[in-house]
């Protein structure tokens, strides 16, 4: 069955969102998630990080620790961290997880430098 909402407004939609649950708000609480997670930074180049993910067991029962390491370059950072699952057979256990970041704003600034010097 279709759900026709176009005559809702932006604000009416964000809002009308948080009671659209089948069960309730009862089931509403259900769908949030904790996570929280902490970073310590060395001479803003070294990253040692670690968190901490619970999703409610009728919403997914995702629970897991995560620590990681972090390298910042000057133009890119490079992120690696492992998931350390709280039950048994959880399917993220052993994850590795990788990210790349490339800071544009360090292209561009050397840019402006390099122009300065002619």
């Amino acid at each position: 069955m279709p759900n026709n909402n176009s005559s809702k407004s932006v604000i009416s939609s964000i809002f009308s969102s948080f009671g659209d649950a089948p069960g309730g708000l009862s089931e509403e609480l259900k769908e949030f998630t904790l996570s929280m997670g902490a970073e310590y930074l060395y001479r803003n180049q070294f990253a040692l990080r670690t968190g901490y993910f619970n999703e409610s067991q009728f919403k997914g029962n995702r629970k897991y620790f995560t620590v990681g390491v972090g390298v910042k370059l000057h133009m890119a950072s490079v992120d690696v961290s492992y998931v350390v699952p709280v039950e048994h057979n959880n399917p993220l256990a052993n994850t590795v997880r990788f990210s790349l970041l490339f800071n544009t704003d360090s292209f561009s600034k050397r840019k402006k430098d390099d122009v300065s010097k002619l």
